[in-house]
């Protein structure tokens, strides 16, 4: 499995810290399904220990 990240500089080549840039992202990228209507995969009770998923 390959996994790239941010990197900190290296004898002053990059102007920002890596947590700079992992901060500012991840207030965008986040973990998760966004459905589309938002109904979609929605969970529902059916009241008799049975659930329906939209």
């Amino acid at each position: 499995m390959e996994k790239s990240s941010f990197f900190n500089s290296v004898a002053g080549d990059r102007k920002y810290k890596a947590s700079n840039f992992a901060d500012y992202f991840n207030s965008l990228l986040t973990n998760g399904v966004f459905p589309n209507p938002s109904t979609n995969l929605q969970v529902i009770n059916n009241n008799n220990m049975t659930i329906t998923v939209k």
